[in-house]
């Protein structure tokens, strides 16, 4: 049987990809082994998965951070003193945890991956959720909201977000690679994402450019299965009137969270639309904002609740960007960070969204045109019902398992 150790430090979004990934590849005779944040102990546990905890509880260290989009030096500073802890923590516990794997694979945090397995020469591979992890003159750097550069100018912004991941992890990571006697890594932004890349996004809505160097098999996205947990009172608001529109921002944390919640419900008001509002780690929803047209939720499974959708709104997270695009209903993207741009740009060129409205844009009156424009759009409609038929009848996780099988493993 092959041991496969997965890196899996990051959000739920983040590593839920891998554990889906995890739970059939032990389906298929594979021995898989999670290692990550406490954050995902619970959720590898439902799913029957192999767990070990390695590093800390990155949605508690998200809760606690400074907001990105009002503080970005004190996030930036916070972000890379919690990944140092997370390497540091890999590097001491990864080389007696994966001496008997077969294969390391590393997802979002998990940069000690590439160097223990180095160190205990097994082969490498990265899972990544957008081609925009991959150095390209096709697209800026992650940290590029606007897509809408020369190719120069995209080169140039690689250029820099490699020197500044050097400057934040290189002496650090070389630190330890000495300790362990190996050679110091001049790139560490290609050296923490290897040579192979699995990359768990759908081709219909993402490309990877042809002058990207590392080796890239993309699978579609790795869908979770889920049980619906949709309750009786939820049931009611759907069968209370017309199909609601979705407005949630997933992992994005507001500093105003009351005034996020006055923007869209006002909006949904304005486009004369019943609304279904995800609190999630924003906090949306309070008592006083709220009215019998909006129902406020909490955890749920995307999987169930979209396909009810009349609209999806949402902050383009990869995740949230796929199991939209599965429910076969239009979607408006409101990205806040990084990869979030790329399907904001991505999305709407495939004709299932309008063009993106940036978070710090936001108002009820053109969220509230938007919001019209796609629930009355009945090409938008079809497009989103085309999309999710192609969607639904691919397997990427039999083609995941046949990659790592053929490519990763050798």
């Amino acid at each position: 049987m092959k041991r496969i150790v997965i890196v899996a430090s990051g959000t739920r979004g983040d590593v839920q990809p891998a554990v889906a990934l995890s739970s059939y590849l032990h389906s298929r005779n594979y021995d898989v082994l999670i290692c990550g944040g406490s954050n995902i102990q619970e959720l590898a546990e439902e799913h029957n998965c192999s767990f070990i905890p390695v590093g800390e509880d990155c949605e508690a260290f998200v809760d606690r951070a400074p907001d990105p989009t009002k503080q970005p030096l004190p996030a930036t500073k916070a972000l890379t003193n919690f990944v140092i802890n997370e390497i540091k923590l890999q590097f001491d516990q990864l080389p007696t945890i994966a001496r008997d794997a077969d294969l390391i694979l590393s997802v979002t945090f998990g940069f000690a991956g590439a160097t223990v397995a180095e160190l205990l020469n097994k082969p490498f591979g990265f899972i990544g959720f957008c081609p925009q992890i991959l150095p390209s003159c096709e697209y800026p750097a992650l940290f590029v909201k606007s897509h809408r550069h020369l190719k120069f100018t995209n080169r140039l912004s690689w250029n820099l977000h490699k020197k500044l991941f050097n400057f934040s992890y290189k002496a650090f990571i070389n630190k330890n690679r000495k300790r362990f006697g190996l050679p110091p890594v001049s790139d560490c932004w290609d050296h923490v994402i290897g040579n192979k890349v699995l990359l768990a996004c759908d081709k219909e809505s993402s490309f990877v450019p042809p002058d990207v160097k590392q080796k890239c098999y993309q699978t579609g996205y790795l869908s979770m299965s889920q049980k619906s947990d949709i309750d009786d009172n939820l049931m009611k608001f759907f069968d209370s009137g017309p199909p609601p529109i979705y407005i949630g921002f997933g992992s994005m944390t507001a500093s105003e969270p009351e005034k996020t919640t006055k923007i869209v419900t006002e909006a949904a008001k304005l486009a004369d639309q019943r609304l279904v509002l995800s609190s999630g780690w924003a906090k949306l929803g309070t008592d006083n904002l709220v009215n019998k047209d909006c129902y406020v939720i909490g955890k749920i499974s995307h999987n169930f609740l979209f396909p009810k959708m009349a609209a999806i709104i949402h902050h383009g997270g990869s995740g949230t960007t796929a199991t939209a695009a599965r429910a076969g209903v239009p979607q408006i993207i409101v990205p806040h960070m990084t990869d979030q741009f790329y399907f904001a740009e991505q999305v709407p060129k495939i004709g299932v969204a309008p063009e993106s409205i940036w978070r710090k844009n936001l108002t009820p009156q053109n969220l509230a045109a938007a919001i019209r424009h796609v629930v009355t759009n009945k090409e938008m409609k079809n497009k989103s019902e085309t999309l999710s038929n192609t969607l639904l009848n691919h397997d990427s996780f039999k083609l995941a398992e046949k990659y790592i099988r053929e490519d990763f493993m050798n």
